[in-house]
């Protein structure tokens, strides 16, 4: 039976490997609050330094799936046309069903029962 490596090397964690990503706790906690200290938090440091993994990995699980609505946007050639492209995809899925709509108007409603608010997030990579 082949043993599997935590190790990515310079493929970025996700999600789903909140399991193996570990070590970065302090970063994943810093970052987390100072999310809610301000409107615009940025996330910057050399390539290959796990910018990416931090944020979709560590950050992402700090929040339930209802609090965190994640727009991923990539610096490709053109910034400009990596956000158009991504916005334009998030466009697209909102045409397609109005169940963003409902889920936001019910978090809306909700948030005065909840003693922490909820955020919305659009989190920038390579700009």
């Amino acid at each position: 039976m082949p043993l599997n490596s935590p190790f990515k090397f310079l493929d970025a964690y996700g999600k789903e490997d909140k399991d193996i990503f570990f070590g970065r706790d302090d970063e994943v906690e810093q970052l987390y609050e100072l999310v809610f200290q301000s409107n615009l938090t940025l996330v910057y440091g050399q390539s290959g330094t796990g910018k990416t993994s931090l944020v979709q990995c560590g950050l992402a699980n700090r929040f339930a799936q209802s609090d965190w609505f994640n727009v991923y946007i990539r610096r490709n050639e053109d910034i400009n046309q990596s956000m158009l492209a991504t916005l334009q995809s998030y466009q697209a899925q909102k045409a397609e069903s109005s169940s963003l709509r409902e889920r936001l108007k019910r978090r809306r409603q909700g948030a005065e029962r909840k003693t922490a608010g909820s955020r919305e997030e659009e989190v920038k990579d390579e700009l």
